[in-house]
């Protein structure tokens, strides 16, 4: 009766904190040092994320409040004043998720210090800073619902879910420019501290080198065909004779032959096309590189 009890509990509170802890971009979300931050990457010991360097000192340590109101103490480790990134570390806490990476699409949304926003991707230019002159290549985006203001800088830009660019700064409260995609998986890359996994979805297992083989097979049997179907030149031309009677037609070659290669050419074009169409959703996760304690 006991066990029963304590496993009936255990499946409480597990469904409890299942429903408490619902992953998405507002989850990883966070407020860091008048700033705002996405999180991505969580381990056991130590959780790490994204913000904008202007708002990051690295060795100082700051305020953090996650997105479900918890306080804690973040700690700036790296900057790159160059894309207006910077990385920071907080101890890991119950229910704090990490958002993947993905690229960017028409249609964003983003979370910062003064909430939820609805986003517009524009285009990606190259901008120069105010005062520095300094240059940052960004995408821009036009803000069509929520509000944005002071605050939102280091915020996080999603796209299905995925994060795909940081907030840098803005133009009057419709407009704000981000670190791009590519940006954001550069920066990480280089940190010490963090291990970035790609992982492809949806291949079905098939992909790009398997079809390669396959193209490479059937040009060899499709060339093969055709060599049997040439008629051999003759050594030494000789004078022209009468014309004979014509033989029957074939499907795909020379009269008289009955060869058919179409079916090889048309498999050919279908996986040729397949190739040039192909396309693949990555999923990029980042993890801590350190090792974590065992449970023991």
């Amino acid at each position: 009766m006991v066990c029963r009890d304590f496993a009936r509990k255990l499946v409480f509170c597990v469904a409890l904190l299942s429903a408490v802890c619902h992953a998405g971009p507002k989850d990883s979300s966070c407020h860091v040092s008048g700033c705002s931050g996405t999180l991505v990457s969580k381990g056991r010991v130590h959780a790490f994320g994204l913000s904008a360097a202007h708002c990051a000192e690295v060795g100082k340590s700051v305020q953090f409040k996650s997105s479900d109101g918890r306080t804690g103490t973040a700690t700036w480790i790296a900057v790159d004043t160059t894309l207006d990134l910077a990385l920071f570390r907080i101890e890991t806490a119950l229910c704090i998720e990490a958002s993947s990476l993905g690229p960017a699409g028409p249609q964003c949304e983003a979370h910062g210090v003064n909430g939820h926003k609805t986003l517009k991707r524009k285009k990606r230019e190259v901008i120069f800073e105010v005062g520095t002159k300094r240059q940052y290549t960004r995408d821009e985006y036009s803000v069509e619902k929520g509000d944005f203001a002071n605050g939102d800088s280091g915020g996080g830009v999603f796209f299905e879910g995925k994060l795909c660019g940081v907030i840098s700064h803005g133009h009057k409260k419709d407009e704000l420019y981000a670190a791009t995609h590519e940006q954001l998986t550069g920066f990480l890359a280089k940190q010490k501290e963090l291990l970035m996994r790609a992982t492809p979805k949806g291949l079905n297992g098939w992909g790009d080198k398997d079809r390669t083989k396959e193209i490479i097979e059937l040009k060899k049997r499709v060339a093969a065909l055709e060599a049997l179907l040439e008629p051999a030149a003759p050594s030494s031309p000789g004078p022209a004779g009468p014309p004979g009677p014509a033989g029957p037609a074939g499907k795909d070659g020379p009269a008289g032959s009955d060869t058919d290669v179409s079916p090889l050419r048309a498999r050919l074009l279908a996986v040729e096309k397949w190739i040039a169409n192909f396309h693949a959703k990555i999923r990029v996760r980042v993890i801590p590189r350190q090792k974590e304690p065992s449970d023991g």
